[in-house]
């Protein structure tokens, strides 16, 4: 069954192999008996993976790092690549929570280069699901959001940010399908992605350019007027349009859509052209 090109090996079918290749009286110790069993059998498993297709294939390697993530054993370099190159290949096939589990819980037993197409993929993949109560909407978006993770953990030279927002922000761009940025240049974004949350991957800034980032401050002529929280992009060319204010203190914040053109400059922040009171005179983003 190890072998067999379109059987899936589950944690569950090794665990009873193991036992039931137990002699019917065994000398010496049984945990040490089996866990001889068991770590022969997924020795087995992983040479037969190459043979594997399918829901078989992408099982068989989940099965492969579910061990040696639980108990902390090292696969070996060619197997560790092996299974992951498997499961970029078929992670489709498998269960969405198998698919979240990945990602959150069987990720140092897998190769990090080898895994990010798929990163990539999966954190930009959300689903707007109708109801948040039914099991695949709670494992799917999590599998998405610790896809994000590793991703931004793997490649820190990029930014990644999951955007909320409405359908539109009063006129300024659609900030719901397709998100804000946090770079000052170089920004690309990932595409539409749902009705409510978007990811947008901001690119490295080149050497001698400025970057902006969430949270920097926003100077108005006449005084610190509010916190950058994110940039509006034209989905026609990916082009900043405006920034994102956070406006005023803790109690009575909102936030307020700034056209690029009022930028004169980045250094300390973004510095704008508008006063004060012009900035309070613009419109709310709802």
């Amino acid at each position: 069954m190890l072998t067999d090109p379109d059987f899936p090996v589950s944690s569950w079918f090794l665990n009873t192999m193991s036992v039931a290749g137990l002699p019917a009286d065994p000398a010496g110790g049984i945990p040490a008996q089996r866990q001889a069993l068991d770590t022969r059998y997924r020795e087995e498993l992983a040479a037969a993976l190459s043979s594997k297709r399918n829901e078989a294939l992408a099982v068989s390697a989940a099965t492969i790092v579910e061990h040696s993530a639980i108990y902390s054993q090292e696969l070996p370099p060619d197997v560790k690549k092996k299974a992951s190159e498997a499961l970029v290949a078929t992670f489709d096939k498998l269960p969405v929570q198998k698919q979240e589990e990945v990602f959150s819980y069987r990720w140092n037993a897998l190769d990090p280069q080898t895994m990010l197409p798929l990163l990539r993929k999966v954190a930009q993949r959300y689903t707007d699901y109708a109801d948040l109560h039914q099991m695949d909407a709670f494992w799917s978006i999590g599998a998405s959001a610790a896809a994000l993770k590793r991703w931004y953990e793997l490649e820190p030279a990029e930014e990644v940010d999951v955007v909320e927002g409405e359908d539109d922000i009063g006129g300024y761009g659609d900030v719901g399908a397709w998100g804000a940025g946090y770079s000052a240049s170089g920004v690309s974004i990932g595409g539409s992605l749902g009705h409510r949350v978007a990811t947008a991957v901001n690119d490295v800034v080149p050497a001698g350019e400025t970057q902006v980032r969430h949270g920097d401050h926003v100077h108005a002529v006449d005084g610190e007027i509010g916190e950058v929280q994110g940039f509006v992009v034209d989905p026609a060319d990916h082009r900043v349009t405006h920034v994102l204010l956070r406006e005023g203190h803790l109690w009575g914040r909102r936030e307020v859509a700034i056209p690029v053109s009022a930028v004169v400059g980045m250094d300390d922040g973004i510095r704008l052209n508008l006063t004060k009171q012009q900035v309070a005179d613009l419109p709310p983003v709802e």
